[in-house]
């Protein structure tokens, strides 16, 4: 998991086009007063590709939550991770 300490590494993740990326699961939940999403990305490093800090990466899960509680604000999270399995 790459965390706001490392933000090289964190801006480089960011960087890459998520919006290209095909969405591998999706899951909504509603209980104990709040509504919850989860999506799950998952991208492909190429090994000649120089743009992540990890020589030995070959894939880039992403995981953005949403949450909201009744009469809150909505709570937004997005997690990186970096793995050396393939996306397949």
């Amino acid at each position: 998991m790459i965390k706001a300490n490392r933000p090289t590494a964190l801006a480089q993740l960011k960087a890459l086009p998520w919006d290209q990326a095909p969405i591998a699961h999706s899951v909504s939940e509603t209980g104990h007063g709040r509504r919850e999403s989860c999506l799950l990305k998952a991208m492909a490093i190429a090994a000649n590709l120089a743009g992540v800090a990890f020589p030995e990466a070959r894939s880039a899960p992403r995981i953005h939550r949403r949450r909201r509680e009744s009469g809150k604000h909505p709570i937004r999270e997005t997690v990186y991770v970096v793995t050396s399995l393939d996306a397949h």
